[in-house]
């Protein structure tokens, strides 16, 4: 079981150099949770990816469905006053905390491409290259 970012996500689902990564990452641990939160910022992501050009909407909205389809029964709220407690005291948005404190508080990794949270937590975030490595998702 791993918690994965909305990055992750998009990786996946999209003709992304990370790709592969993603596909390896999800062929190795399938159990992915998220935090409700990232429909909000799968949607985000998707329309900035249309704006650009990068996809056009009905791409876009295929990528959403797809998301939906592997993640909809994936979903687990953290606990919020955790989420508070994270953010404020390491700096964080509230959007990263929810998927720190759902990693935390289920003892699973969470795979972010994220620089800071991966600074903040050593022990808890990893990117992609960084699980790429690794024979075991466990801790």
């Amino acid at each position: 079981m791993i918690v994965v970012d909305v990055n992750v996500i998009v990786y996946l689902l999209t003709e992304t150099p990370q790709r592969e990564s993603a596909r390896r990452l999800r062929e190795r641990d399938s159990d992915w949770l998220v935090p409700p939160l990232w429909r909000h910022e799968m949607l985000n992501v998707l329309v900035t990816l249309t704006r650009k050009d990068v996809l056009d909407v009905p791409s876009a909205l295929t990528v959403w469905r797809n998301a939906l389809d592997l993640l909809v029964k994936r979903e687990q709220q953290p606990d919020m006053e955790n989420v508070m407690v994270l953010a404020v005291d390491h700096g964080i948005s509230a959007y990263d905390a929810q998927y720190v404190a759902l990693a935390k508080s289920l003892g699973a990794l969470l795979v972010s491409e994220d620089r800071k949270l991966q600074r903040s937590f050593p022990k808890t975030v990893f990117s992609l290259a960084m699980m790429g490595g690794a024979g075991d998702l466990t801790r």
